[in-house]
């Protein structure tokens, strides 16, 4: 009689929440079938292979990057008869990006490195097409939140300028093993054609004003040195007001007036 392979046991060190609702599993497999079209499906941390088994018979190509040793090495084992399944052990954020295009990301991000998981890819956008991604509930809050909100932040920025974030649906702790004290949230972010190379002084500006989010941007600017002695009536009425305050284009416009003045 065969025996039954344990379970490895989820590491705090690592973020780990394994996704164990099989219909939750099933509702997101669903989303990613009703747009998949070909492409490379590249899944960050599959842990114990969740949705991982739902994405095999549907995967033209399917990555695995797997920071666990152990858990790398199980989905290697499982896979090893699947041709079209390659399994990495790896930390993605140090990880070398392959050199598809047009790849679908699936993953359930450890909340204590997904921004920096989402950055990494939005400053490779180019490789990519759609994220599929479960977040902490108030992390996706700030992925969608509109400007006037306290939820409206640089992260806010960084995603609505490298996609287009959508919210699907809420799951709640029990999907989770072990059970997470938070919320999570799945969501579609569908990237948008923009080359970080040219954003990336205007991030840098965007970082530089919500810093201090809660002084007027003219404050923060006349800390910086920018004079605005002689600007125009329409500049003035955006530095008057807080970063939170303004849109994305209107952040934009107020970066290439700043330019002009410096």
């Amino acid at each position: 009689m065969m025996q039954k392979k344990r379970k490895s046991r989820a590491k705090r060190s690592l973020g780990q929440n394994f996704l164990v609702d099989a219909n939750y599993q099933n509702k997101i497999i669903d989303v990613v079938k009703n747009s998949y079209n070909g492409e490379t499906i590249l899944e960050i941390g599959p842990g114990r292979g969740a949705l991982t088994q739902h994405l095999v018979p549907i995967a033209k190509k399917l990555i695995l990057v797997e920071k666990d040793v152990a858990l790398a090495k199980q989905l290697q084992e499982t896979y090893a008869d699947h041709d079209h399944v390659l399994v990495i052990q790896a930390d993605f954020i140090k990880w070398d990006l392959p050199t598809h295009k047009d790849i679908i990301v699936v993953a359930n991000l450890p909340y204590n490195v997904a921004s920096q998981i989402l950055i990494k890819i939005f400053k490779q956008s180019k490789h990519f097409k759609t994220l599929y991604i479960m977040l902490q509930k108030e992390m996706a809050q700030r992925a969608i939140a509109i400007p006037s909100t306290k939820d409206f932040s640089v992260f806010s920025i960084w995603c609505q300028l490298f996609s287009l974030p959508q919210k699907l649906f809420h799951l709640p702790p029990t999907a989770f093993s072990p059970k997470p004290k938070v919320t999570s949230t799945f969501l579609a972010l569908r990237i948008c054609e923009r080359d970080y190379e040219e954003e990336k002084e205007f991030i840098l500006f965007i970082k530089q004003l919500f810093n201090q989010r809660r002084k007027k941007i003219s404050t923060t600017l006349k800390n910086s040195g920018i004079p605005l002695e002689n600007i125009s009536d329409s500049l003035r009425d955006k530095i008057d007001k807080r970063a939170e305050a303004l849109s994305i284009g209107e952040l934009k416009e107020l970066f290439f007036d700043i330019q002009q003045l410096v």
